[in-house]
């Protein structure tokens, strides 16, 4: 509880909300530059009142100007002074209709009758550039009585006309209606038989905008009112008179440290102001409203630096659900342009529009930004105090918001990469229509469906950036469409070619192992009638005479097999620069989670290394495969004294296929393996690839083992070509297209 003896502890600093009027007795700093204003206003009936963004150009025509106004310090006007203050916004001319029809400016109260005052005001605003005249007169204002219409946010006369697309509901487009509503205010200050008076409030750098309009840099330049810097005097006054008019004190401390963070801030005023208002709301709580504002609360408010940033983030965190949070974010991505205006600027939007950009309800969109207009946070506008309906304009309150609140930052930067995102989309959509481009390809595609993926556009959204949903995302998924086709394509080609480009080569060394297993009895016969003492020559000149033609036979049929039977990716770079095409971006062979190792890096496997695991692989063979095969298949022993039976022909066959069939599955197995490797390769330290590092496909392992018997009935002629290869590549590594290397370190 506060004390009732406590001075008045209603928060005097505003934050980032200008001063209103009925603030005035809260605004100090700028009482001398006030008559200046009123001196220019009086010369020319028109004032443009210019500064940088956060200098307090709203607050100082709120609580300067007009108060002085109405002081009677324009001696020839006096202090009978009628006021109409609004933003142009979306429809400027609607915006002036609506604070002049308000009561107790041109009428004391609204008429009666079937046509409402803000419609009366309108049409005859409307109705030609002498309308503002014509409905002061009409109003019969009394004698002595002068019109103050201030137009403030000048500047979003420039944005909103690149914003809003269309026709107004009344007919009117958007860029005819700027330019009448500027014709309106540049006439009233014109003729001389209507006592009115105009007061702009414009960002300085949007001045050169104004040359879009006839008469107006003119009349700028005739009466323009620059804001200055405050002094350091100025914004000590700033600093310390509000909390004086509540009775409350800043320590010496505490104003010496806000003088100086305030620096050359561009935000100065406005970060200084909400610095300010957290700092007393945490001297509220934490001290009760009682003794001097000290150092201590500025500091537990995050300074200058990052009050705003901690005050924002707080009134974001009270959103718990995900939903809420992403509502959120979308909310704010709407209010602000960084994508069609590189000086970042807010973008206020209707509610309604908010919803179809966001496809949330009017309920949902409510509960989301109440939060950001509380009255101790004024982020959006309008103040909680007026009711949301869908014709609402919701506004971020202050630039300064955008820069100093990273969350925002971030999510005006994702906003900014998603709306080029979609313009690529959007004319590359636009051209396809036209002809004269084709479908995408990755890596467009492929980034263009992670944008639509992540971002959820709507055609709420994509008018925000030049419209063409439908067409823009017809053309996405046309391109998605041709894509899965084209995979699909690749993927038969894949698989014809994995199963048919290596039926020649097996084929070819079925028909040599047979021809081996025909004609070696009868060189051995030849070999053993010719030179009996040369019998071991046998094997030996059966396996030249065998391997030797079958090697070169292969090598001489390889270019017809590869020419007859090509592979996928080359079918696939002739199918590619067809029209209308798109390339494949990754191969449908590899495994998705496949990653090949670093040929370059692991090396070559030397040959002795090799050498050790054939030599390792052939024992465990014989032990594994060859002898119970020996012993399975061996014929029944004879009885002491006859003769020992032979194995059959039959037994004979058998035991060549199940050992030709055992020693396959081994390797087979084992290449294809996570570990790409043998057991005897494993000891020797030692793996097997294909020419790009993957793992072997089962086609390509059974295609190298039956290409190894090449090398073998060449008399170890085939690995003989090892020694003349710089990768260490035999017969049936050049023939299956693999490669063995040094096993990678284990991570």
């Amino acid at each position: 509880m506060v004390d009732a003896t406590a001075p008045e502890v209603r928060n005097p600093y505003p934050g980032l909300r200008p001063f209103r009027v009925d603030e005035r007795h809260l605004y100090f700093g700028r009482e001398q530059q006030v008559d200046r204003m009123v001196e220019k206003l009086a010369a020319r009936r028109f004032l443009a009142v210019v500064g940088g963004s956060g200098s307090g150009k709203s607050s100082l025509v709120n609580c300067g100007l007009r108060p002085a106004l109405h002081r009677g310090n324009m001696t020839a006007a006096g202090s009978h002074w009628r006021m109409a203050q609004m933003r142009p916004g979306s429809d400027p001319i609607g915006a002036l209709a609506a604070a002049l029809a308000k009561p107790g400016v041109l009428f004391d109260e609204a008429l009666r009758g079937a046509v409402s005052t803000e419609a009366l005001v309108g049409g005859t605003l409307r109705l030609g550039s002498r309308g503002l005249v014509d409905i002061v007169e009409q109003a019969d204002l009394p004698a002595g009585t002068h019109l103050l219409v201030v137009a403030d946010q000048f500047e979003e006369l420039f944005r909103f006309r690149g914003l809003v697309r269309g026709a107004q509901a009344d007919g009117h487009g958007a860029a005819e209606d700027a330019v009448a509503f500027v014709r309106l205010l540049l006439e009233a200050v014109a003729q001389g038989e209507v006592p009115i008076h105009v007061v702009l409030t414009m960002r300085s750098d949007f001045l050169g905008d104004c040359a879009q309009f006839g008469g107006l840099p003119e009349a700028i330049n005739e009466s323009q009112f620059l804001v200055p810097r405050l002094t350091r005097s100025e914004i000590r006054a700033a600093i310390t008179g509000p909390a004086a008019v509540r009775g409350v004190k800043l320590s010496s401390v505490l104003v010496t440290t806000l003088l100086n963070d305030v620096g050359d801030n561009p935000d100065q005023l406005s970060i200084l102001q909400h610095a300010l208002n957290r700092t007393w709301y945490h001297w509220e709580h934490l001290s009760a409203c009682q003794g001097d504002l000290q150092v201590d609360h500025y500091i537990k408010a995050g300074r200058m630096a990052r009050a705003l940033d901690l005050h924002a983030d707080k009134a974001f965190g009270e959103f718990t659900d995900v939903p809420a949070k992403r509502l959120c974010a979308q909310v704010f991505k709407a209010l602000t342009d960084t994508g069609t205006d590189a000086r970042g600027t807010r973008r206020p939007t209707r509610l309604e529009t908010l919803g179809q950009i966001t496809g949330a309800s009017q309920e949902q969109l409510t509960a989301v930004i109440d939060v950001f207009r509380k009255p101790s946070r004024s982020f959006l506008m309008p103040p909680l105090s007026e009711r949301l309906t869908p014709q609402s304009a919701i506004d971020i309150s202050h630039e300064s918001l955008m820069r100093v609140w990273l969350r925002l930052k971030q999510w005006a930067e994702d906003e900014a990469q998603s709306a080029r995102a979609y313009q690529r989309l959007r004319l590359a959509a636009a051209e396809f229509d036209k002809g004269e481009a084709r479908l995408w390809a990755d890596p467009q595609l492929r980034l263009a469906l992670e944008w639509r993926e992540k971002s959820h556009p709507t055609d709420g959204w994509a008018q925000l950036y030049g419209g063409g949903f439908e067409s823009a995302l017809a053309f996405l998924d046309q391109s998605h469409k041709q894509q899965r086709a084209e995979r699909q394509q690749a993927e038969q080609d894949a698989r014809w070619h994995a199963v048919w480009s290596w039926v020649p080569l097996v084929t070819m060394a079925v028909a040599f192992v047979l021809l081996q297993i025909w004609l070696e009895p009868k060189l051995v016969g030849l070999v053993k009638g010719t030179a009996a003492d040369r019998g071991f020559f046998g094997p030996l000149l059966s396996h030249l005479l065998v391997g030797m033609p079958a090697a070169i036979g292969y090598m001489a049929l390889a270019p017809f097999v590869r020419k007859r039977f090509p592979s996928w990716e080359a079918r696939w770079q002739t199918r590619r620069t067809l029209p209308g095409t798109a390339a494949l971006a990754d191969s449908v062979t590899a495994k998705p989670t496949e990653l090949a190792v670093d040929v370059v890096a692991l090396g070559y496997a030397s040959i002795g290394r090799r050498a050790l695991a054939e030599v390792v692989d052939w024992v465990l063979c014989f032990l594994v495969v060859l002898l119970p095969l020996s012993v399975l298949l061996a014929p029944p022993q004879a009885p002491p004294g006859q003769p020992t039976t032979e194995m059959s022909d039959l037994s004979a066959y058998a035991y060549i296929v199940l050992t030709a069939l055992g020693f396959c599955a081994y390797h087979v197995l084992m290449w294809t393996s996570r570990r790409r490797a043998t057991l005897g390769m494993r000891l020797a330290g030692i793996i097997v690839t294909d020419a790009t590092g993957l793992r072997l496909g089962a086609w390509r392992a059974a295609g190298r083992f039956f290409a190894r018997w090449l090398s073998y009935y060449t008399a170890g002629v085939g690995f003989a070509m090892a020694l003349f290869s710089q990768q260490n590549k035999t017969l049936h590594d050049r023939i299956a297209g693999t490669v063995v290397l040094n096993r990678p370190p284990k991570p």
